[in-house]
């Protein structure tokens, strides 16, 4: 493609000559009679990088969000077991029997 861009071919055309190359020497054969348009389109499509910036950090902020969510999950759980495993030394502390822990838990 770099050559027919150097030959003076505008984009599309140098695009259009390599597909047809490679196709005549079997370079992507079966993919390009299969899906030229498709890969055309595709390298001509324009590149803006202001919507891919958008995109990105769409993209990252929901991983953000993700991983929020997943480390409050795990320290919320962890606090809830510290808070517990602390009330119940308190009633042993007392010296309430186990049954007795169980019946002040479940309220």
């Amino acid at each position: 493609m770099r050559d027919f861009l150097k030959e003076g071919l505008s984009l599309e055309e140098a695009m259009e000559k390599t597909v047809q190359y490679c196709r005549e020497h079997d370079i992507l054969k079966e993919l390009l009679e299969k899906h030229a348009k498709e890969i055309m389109s595709m390298l001509t499509a324009e590149w803006n990088w202001d919507t891919a910036k958008e995109v990105w950090q769409e993209e990252a902020r929901e991983e953000g969000r993700e991983e929020g969510r997943e480390e409050g999950i795990g320290v919320g759980l962890a606090q809830g077991r510290e808070e517990g495993r602390e009330e119940i030394l308190k009633f042993f502390e007392q010296g309430l029997s186990v049954d007795e822990i169980k019946e002040r838990l479940r309220r």
